[in-house]
């Protein structure tokens, strides 16, 4: 199985196992730029760094 066979089907599982309950929300696995949307990566912080900057909580 190829990586975007993987994540095709980690999609579909996903998103079937989220409507059962209800849930209004998806997985999309296609990027940002796979989907025509034109913003830049972005950087993420853990609670752990924000911890030593003074910004967690």
């Amino acid at each position: 199985m190829q990586l975007r066979e993987i994540r095709h089907a980690w999609e579909t599982d996903a998103n079937r196992a989220l409507m059962l309950p209800g849930h209004e929300v998806w997985i999309e696995q296609r990027s940002h730029l796979g989907r025509g949307r034109q913003i830049g990566p972005t950087e993420h912080m853990d609670m752990h760094a924000s911890k030593s900057t003074g910004e967690g909580s």
